[in-house]
């Protein structure tokens, strides 16, 4: 399955057959969207709102099984900013950020019962991202750093390191390779970096041109996907290993807003500003 996110919906697409699974209507401004690991769930965070009229934010989340909405796992006056799984599953996070800095966190749910564990005050953060063990948490850009958390004993979450970045440099992406301790982010000015995820040393800088929107690694982490905003809207593929560009692939005539991997590593999905989805065969 592939769900898409508008404004107000969401559409889940069946990957083989290209033919529409679900139509989802939501509470609208939706800011992000995740399936769990299991894929029993999919869940979406909202910002309403705008600084003048007021801010909000909330997250639903609906079964897989039969679309059916199971509720709302959070409304207040935080705009929510991004959420995500941990890969094992146990646990659900999402990162709360808006214009008070004092007031911006991230929290935590135990999926088993969808209850609040630790709240983590991080400041501004606009990307979160687990580690593929579970047992590590990035979060940026908090005052234009990128932070490492240990998350191992949840009720005593830790700061391992964290990376001090630019203002040009502030970080717009991130995500763990799925079985390295590498860990990549793109930047507003063009960068991806490639981070030694478990000392916070800097493994490479690959030069990507325009603003990095979204980062994926390949199922065995040894390409990287990034897509391109405005510069020429392209999405790049990266040989982890040595740097350098496999393949750039074109299509979109808008920046590229996101790019994922599909679990069994087979299939790119591109979606842009233009309002298309591209999916893209990828030969191992």
């Amino acid at each position: 399955m592939l769900a898409v996110a508008g404004y107000d919906q969401i559409t889940v697409y069946d990957v083989q057959t290209r033919n529409q699974a679900a139509l989802i209507p939501t509470r609208g401004g939706i800011t992000s969207i995740s399936f769990s690991p299991r894929g029993n769930y999919l869940v979406a965070g909202y910002s309403f709102g705008d600084e003048e009229t007021g801010l909000a934010g909330g997250i639903d989340y609906w079964r897989t099984s039969d679309w059916q909405r199971v509720g709302a796992l959070y409304d207040n006056e935080q705009p929510v900013a991004q959420i995500d799984f941990s890969p094992k599953g146990d646990t659900f996070a999402a990162a709360l950020t808006g214009p008070i800095y004092e007031q911006n966190e991230v929290l935590f749910w135990d999926t088993f019962t969808w209850e609040i564990t630790p709240t983590l005050h991080t400041g501004g953060a606009l990307a979160i991202d687990f580690s593929p063990d579970s047992l590590q948490f990035a979060t940026s850009p908090d005052r234009y750093a990128l932070k490492i958390w240990d998350v191992e004993k949840v009720k005593e979450i830790q700061l391992l390191y964290q990376i001090h970045t630019t203002f040009t440099g502030a970080i717009s992406s991130m995500a763990y390779a799925p079985n390295s301790a590498i860990l990549a982010t793109g930047t507003y000015e063009g960068e991806i970096g490639l981070w030694d995820a478990a000392k916070g040393a800097l493994i490479r800088i690959l030069q990507n041109g325009g603003v990095v929107e979204s980062v994926s690694f390949s199922r065995d982490s040894s390409v990287l996907a990034s897509g391109e905003s405005f510069t020429d809207s392209a999405v790049r593929l990266w040989d982890v290993e040595t740097g350098l560009i496999l393949n750039t692939l074109r299509g979109f005539t808008n920046g590229v807003q996101k790019v994922a991997f599909a679990p069994n590593g087979q299939i790119l999905a591109s979606a842009s500003y233009d309002g298309t989805i591209i999916l893209w065969g990828i030969r191992p």
